[in-house]
C-alpha cells in the first residue's frame, strides 16, 4: 500500500515539474526592448543552433536593437544578455522543435519567451525556423498600443 502512494506521489510531482517547465509564460522585458540599445547573445554550444542566432540577431535588429555575439565572458559593454536553449529535430531538414530565450540584466533575469512545436494554437509547426525565432522575439516586442506594451523612451 505504502509504495503505491509513494508511486503515485513521484507520479503527480514528476507531472507538476513538467507542466512548469513548459508552462512558462512569456515576460516581455523591463525595461521593454525598444529602449535596450545593444542585445549581447551568449552562444550555447549544448542547444545545436547554426541559424538560430542569425535569426534571432536579424529579428532583435529589426525593432532597433543593435546585438553583438559572444562565446565566453560578456565583452564590457554588454549589459543586457540573451540566452537561448532549442531543441532540433532532423528529418528531411533541421527543424526547430522548441525554444527559450531569457534576456537578463547583469545577473537578474528581466524577460523570458518560449515555443513547443506542440502548441498548436500557433500553428508554429507549419512556420519556418527563421519565423519562429521572429515570433519569439516578437513576444518580447509587443507592438505599441497593446495591452501591457511598453513605449520606446528614444
Amino acid at each position: 500500500m505504502r509504495s503505491d502512494y509513494a508511486r503515485g506521489a513521484a507520479g503527480l510531482a514528476g507531472t507538476l515539474t513538467l507542466a512548469a517547465c513548459v508552462g512558462m509564460p512569456p515576460t516581455p522585458p523591463s525595461p521593454a526592448l525598444a529602449d535596450i540599445p545593444l542585445m549581447c547573445v551568449k552562444t550555447n554550444a549544448s542547444a545545436p543552433a547554426p541559424e538560430f542566432v542569425a535569426d534571432v540577431r536579424h529579428a532583435l535588429e529589426h525593432y532597433g536593437t543593435k546585438t553583438q555575439v559572444y562565446t565566453d565572458a560578456p565583452p564590457p559593454e554588454c549589459r543586457f544578455v540573451l540566452t537561448y536553449f532549442t531543441e532540433y529535430h532532423f528529418e528531411q531538414r533541421p527543424m526547430l522543435f522548441a525554444a527559450t530565450m531569457r534576456i537578463h540584466d547583469g545577473t537578474r533575469l528581466i524577460g523570458q519567451v518560449s515555443f513547443d512545436y506542440y502548441d498548436t494554437t500557433r500553428r508554429l509547426y507549419e512556420r519556418t525556423n527563421a519565423e519562429k525565432a521572429n515570433y519569439l522575439v516578437s513576444i518580447l516586442y509587443p507592438p505599441p498600443g497593446t495591452p501591457g506594451a511598453r513605449t520606446a523612451s528614444r
